[in-house]
């Protein structure tokens, strides 16, 4: 199960990733309850649109997340504009640009370095490359 954190700001472009993971047939849902999410995130994949302007709250959300979740990823303007502080900030990958394709390869992907359009922390930044 992926599930998809949405804030006021992020809603409409999380529910766009919700329609393209769901087209592929990948199982999803939309958390927009910072409690809620913390219940439901255990073992499971999280994903959230990161604002510049909301960053420092969700990276408070990311580490308590880290405990519980089985993949952190973080996508939208800030982490496509400065990638490395949101892998820094407990985010297992960053997608660079829009997600729409990227996410859903990146969740059925066997291999996270096949994946065009994401960044990742190995013994430095890793990008894949655009899309």
């Amino acid at each position: 199960m992926v599930l998809l954190y949405a804030t006021k700001s992020t809603r409409n472009s999380i529910i766009a990733l919700l329609g393209c993971l769901e087209q592929r047939g990948i199982k999803a849902e939309l958390v927009e309850d910072e409690k809620e999410l913390l219940k439901k995130s255990k073992d499971e994949i999280v994903c959230m649109s990161i604002l510049s302007t909301e960053f420092w709250k969700i990276s408070e959300l990311a580490k308590k997340l880290k405990q519980k979740a089985k993949l952190l990823i973080a996508g939208g303007p800030h982490a496509t504009a400065d990638p490395e502080s949101v892998l820094r900030a407990g985010f297992d990958i960053a997608v660079i640009g829009e997600g729409e394709e990227s996410l859903p390869e990146l969740i059925l992907s066997e291999d996270r370095k096949d994946v065009r359009g994401i960044a990742y922390l190995g013994k430095r930044l890793v990008f894949t490359g655009r899309r």
